[in-house]
């Protein structure tokens, strides 16, 4: 079972070292494009305790965060691209396991606007708080509008974003708790149009409005999964101190792509539900020092599916940002969730944890 560890690991660092070369050389030889390389290394020290009507238990986590990353940002006249590639770490036992592609895609500058090809954040992602917990995703996945980085054609002027997503075909399966992804070449799944996400901004003195607006639709065993999602988001600078609040709503948020903590976000394929989710987070923080950063947030999701099907969670979490020296700084953060559930029963988790990151 283990033969083929340490050539993989082998084989991973050899994928590393010249996937770090191959952009050094571009960066120190390229004539036709400026390059800025960059690296972020992450790392998480958390006790993590869980407990659950069938659960109780508590662990201690110690190693890279699989946000890591190391890339590079290329312009060249009116063309500009990024490059940018995840590092996970030999203590991440997910099936994804080494590198992973985040960001790809190249962008025309064509005057009054851009056009960007490739995959990248969608117009939903505009992080509200700075919360550590869960690699830095607790707060997208429990009161952000979060639907992760996806290829895309995407239009952006002034404010605007307006992008053409790959569809989203992710169905409930009968047995409850599971979801089964369907792409393009699955026959239970039929897609025939992009997945639409848009957002605008408005700057004003010290308040930027943010609106939010999305639409998905497949076919799954010939029945239509339609799913939408819209928020508004106010974010606000009274320097030193700031206060961010955001709502949202979604059908369906979980087929839309939606990153979630409910059992109930999904459409049903067995029983032809739709669902309906609501969400919403209030973050304020205050710049106690040149070097420290007092920040604390709640996160809101619930979702509803059927009368007996309804479930929330409410995530609480307070942090100290402190800046070590230039580029290295520490985040001790406490985080606690509270879940309810009309099928599993009532949950709690507390995560104590320490975030190291070193900006390169």
């Amino acid at each position: 079972m283990n033969c083929y560890l340490y050539p993989l690991n082998e084989y991973k660092f050899f994928i590393l070292f010249a996937v770090a070369a191959l952009i050094a050389g571009f960066s120190a030889n390229t004539m036709a494009a400026d390059a800025d390389v960059f690296a972020s290394m992450r790392f998480v020290t958390a006790w993590d305790s869980y407990d659950t009507p069938a659960v109780d238990d508590s662990d201690l986590r110690w190693g890279l965060q699989g946000n890591s990353r190391i890339g590079a940002n290329f312009s060249a006249g009116d063309l500009s691209g990024k490059y940018e590639v995840g590092l996970r770490g030999s203590n991440d036992l997910s099936a994804a396991n080494g590198l992973y592609t985040r960001q790809l895609y190249g962008a025309w500058n064509f005057g009054s606007g851009e056009l960007l090809i490739g995959q990248t954040y969608t117009p939903f992602f505009k992080p509200y708080g700075n919360d550590c917990c869960d690699d830095d995703f607790a707060l997208l996945s429990h009161g952000e509008m979060y639907d992760s980085r996806n290829p895309m054609i995407q239009v952006k002027i002034d404010t605007f974003k307006l992008a053409f997503i790959t569809p989203s075909t992710k169905a409930l399966d009968p047995v409850f708790g599971t979801v089964s992804g369907g792409y393009v070449g699955n026959e239970n799944n039929d897609t025939t149009l992009p997945k639409i996400a848009l957002s605008y901004s408005i700057p004003l003195d010290m308040i930027t409005l943010d609106f939010f607006g999305g639409y998905n639709k497949y076919e799954y065993n010939t029945e239509d999964v339609d799913s939408y999602a819209a928020g508004f988001g106010i974010m606000t600078n009274f320097d030193p101190a700031y206060i961010n609040a955001k709502i949202w709503t979604a059908e369906n948020a979980a087929n839309y792509g939606m990153a979630i903590d409910t059992s109930y976000g999904y459409y049903n394929s067995t029983t032809d539900e739709d669902s309906e989710t609501l969400a919403g987070l209030l973050v304020a923080g205050f710049r106690a020092t040149e070097t420290v950063n007092l920040e604390a947030g709640v996160g809101y999701q619930e979702s509803e599916r059927a009368a007996n099907e309804e479930d929330r969670v409410i995530m609480y979490y307070g942090q100290a940002r402190i800046d070590i020296v230039k580029n290295f700084f520490i985040v001790p953060e406490i985080a606690y969730f509270d879940y309810e559930n009309d099928v599993l029963g009532d949950a709690d988790r507390t995560v104590a944890l320490i975030k190291w990151q070193i900006d390169l």
